[in-house]
């Protein structure tokens, strides 16, 4: 019942059982990876700040009272080869939260290369999958339903941001969420850009099934909208 607080490269963190704690697993370690976990009734399930070439997999999130994963927390957070594939995440109050602001005049605070793939995440009291700040991120095969807030939610927030854009998303399914797939960039002056959304379904949310703002490139097609709200 203690935090696991790793750093330095290749650990591998499989087969446990984790509750009640604030942070059960802060990873600082390259090479890494998380699998087969249960992290239920704590504050965050897995938290990191700066990882490369990650893999967390498979584990059970359920009923923390912050997110179930959560990569980065603020300026300059660099994230390489991150996959978050397989996991359940279920009555958190999020369920994957990636946020990475970068500033200056490069993109090398950028979250790049981030896979989030095959996760399930419902009844959480506010996004099922919500990602902020640059590009290359791709979000596929999810299914996110009955959450507070969006089932997919991608926001570029900052117009300081380099380079937002490169975002893949595909063959989702959200449903009753209060709203469906939603990606907007930082303003009307500078655009998330080169967006694919493809093959994804939309059903029954409260508000819009899909919703764009502020973006440009972009490729929807094959995509299934049914009986959202406005």
């Amino acid at each position: 019942r203690g935090t696991i607080k790793t750093a330095g490269n290749r650990v591998r963190i499989v087969n446990n059982d984790f509750d009640t704690i604030a942070q059960a697993i802060l990873l600082d370690a390259d090479d890494s990876l998380v699998s087969l976990n249960r992290i239920h009734d704590s504050a965050v399930g897995f938290g990191s700040l700066k990882l490369k070439n990650v893999t967390v997999a498979n584990n059970v999130f359920t009923n923390n009272t912050g997110q179930g994963i959560a990569i980065g927390n603020g300026t300059n957070d660099i994230a390489y080869g991150v996959s978050l594939v397989g996991n359940q995440l279920i009555g958190n109050f999020q369920g994957i939260n990636v946020y990475e602001q970068s500033t200056g005049s490069s993109n090398e605070g950028a979250n790049r290369a981030i896979t989030i793939t095959g996760n399930v995440a419902a009844g959480n009291k506010f996004n099922g999958i919500f990602a902020y700040g640059n590009g290359h991120l791709t979000i596929t095969g999810n299914t996110s339903y009955g959450n507070g807030g969006g089932g997919i939610d991608v926001e570029s927030g900052d117009p300081s941001l380099m380079h937002p854009g490169f975002i893949t998303i595909s063959a989702n399914y959200t449903y009753n969420n209060a709203f469906g797939i939603a990606v907007t960039g930082p303003g009307p002056n500078r655009r998330t850009s080169y967006i694919i959304l493809e093959g994804n379904v939309a059903v029954s949310n409260a508000a819009r099934g899909f919703y764009l703002a502020a973006v440009s490139r972009v490729g929807v097609s094959n995509n299934i909208a049914q009986n959202n709200g406005t």
